[in-house]
């Protein structure tokens, strides 16, 4: 019992070893919340001790660490990549998160390594919660005679003191307040509103309509899409609108939607999309004319797995049949043409061979015809190697 106590002892001494020491140190605050896209700041200080250097890490992402026991740098982790920004110096450190996402939400920590090579892991943590925007109102249900209707812009936790929120009616800038309460009048203010934390108005809450006859909304699916380069996305949304007017046509339109409502294009007609949306099939190189297509997808009643490998696509051009039938000609024209002069080249070996050799040469030399014969059908040659 005594030597595994002296062994654990000695561990601890060990080089590089994690201890649990607690150190002096101070975070701004220990658990902070925020709204999603946002970006966030922990920022800790500590006495001016003797350190080699300092890392922030999250149990929570363990298992991308190469030992499971062992925290790694969190500006090493591909989950963060190119969202996180560390700063260091002898008495503070500083870890910037960009575009916060709710699986960011966690315990961050600081390890600090010092001069010796020993490790020391700040027990207590900065508690980080991502949340989104949310929009109430109350009531609930609204119509004129309401006098006044409370719009409320909240979050699941907290927000740091010192937030501003701005608020939109009808998609368009409305008003910013300091608190995340707005009383509006359903007689003169209705539509439907929603609320953002910041003035670029990118990221903001679900709407909510006052007066249900006048409210126009549209609601995405998701509102970030990752795509890789030549890859087809799906960009999908629903919409609602006054039930006094009919919708003759809806398009998607690319760029800024606070300009002038005449100068909105629909995507179609914008130079860097126009054919891009029209896919066209081909079976063994001809077009498809039997087959349902929509979008880009090519839709048949039964197929085998062989046919499958026979379809091909192309995107915005249309391929001429007619140049798959002029190269498949050419391509016929010069097997028939290479046969017929190998065929010739062998003739003329054999009428030489039968005239001026004996009959015993003459059996030896048709010998190495046959050779030759077996040579050029098992393998592609050409006359000048015959020739050697």
């Amino acid at each position: 019992m005594n030597s595994r106590l002296s062994a654990l002892i000695l561990l601890l001494l060990i080089q590089g070893f994690v201890t649990l020491d607690r150190l002096s140190v101070i975070c701004n605050q220990k658990s902070i919340c925020a709204v999603k896209g946002t970006k966030v700041l922990l920022m800790c200080f500590y006495s001016n001790i003797n350190i080699k250097t300092v890392f922030w890490f999250s149990g929570k992402q363990s298992t991308n660490w190469r030992k499971n026991n062992e925290p790694e740098d969190l500006t090493l982790d591909s989950d963060y990549s190119g969202r996180v920004k560390h700063q260091i110096s002898n008495s503070s450190s500083t870890l910037t998160i960009s575009d916060v996402r709710e699986r960011d939400s966690g315990e961050y920590q600081l390890m600090f390594i010092m001069n010796d090579g020993v490790k020391h892991l700040r027990s207590a943590a900065v508690s980080l919660t991502v949340t989104d925007l949310q929009m109430t109102k109350n009531p609930a249900s609204t119509d004129l005679r309401h006098e006044n209707v409370k719009l409320t812009c909240n979050t699941s936790c907290a927000l740091t003191h010192g937030v501003r929120y701005y608020w939109m009616k009808n998609g368009q800038n409305f008003t910013n307040t300091e608190s995340g309460n707005m009383f509006v009048s359903p007689s003169s203010d209705s539509g439907s509103f929603s609320c953002s934390l910041n003035q670029n108005l990118k990221r903001r809450s679900s709407s909510v309509c006052v007066s249900q006859s006048v409210c126009w909304d549209v609601t995405y699916t998701s509102t970030r899409v990752c795509a890789l380069v030549n890859s087809t996305v799906d960009i999908s949304c629903t919409y609602s609108h006054p039930s006094n007017y009919t919708v003759n046509k809806t398009f998607w339109h690319y760029g800024p939607s606070d300009g002038p409502s005449q100068d909105i294009k629909d995507l179609r007609e914008e130079h860097q999309f126009v054919g891009r949306v029209d896919y066209i099939w081909y079976k063994n190189r001809r077009q498809v004319t039997d087959g349902f297509t929509k979008v880009n997808k090519l839709y048949l009643d039964s197929v085998i797995n062989e046919e499958l490998q026979q379809y091909s696509c192309a995107v915005g051009v249309q391929i001429p049949s007619s140049s798959f039938e002029s190269s498949t000609a050419l391509l016929i024209t010069v097997i028939i043409l290479s046969v017929f002069l190998i065929l010739t080249f062998i003739g003329v070996l054999l009428y030489r061979s039968r005239k001026n050799n004996s009959p015993h040469q003459h059996e030896g030399n048709n010998g190495s015809v046959q050779n030759l014969l077996f040579h050029i059908c098992s393998s592609a040659v050409c006359p000048s190697e015959l020739l050697e």
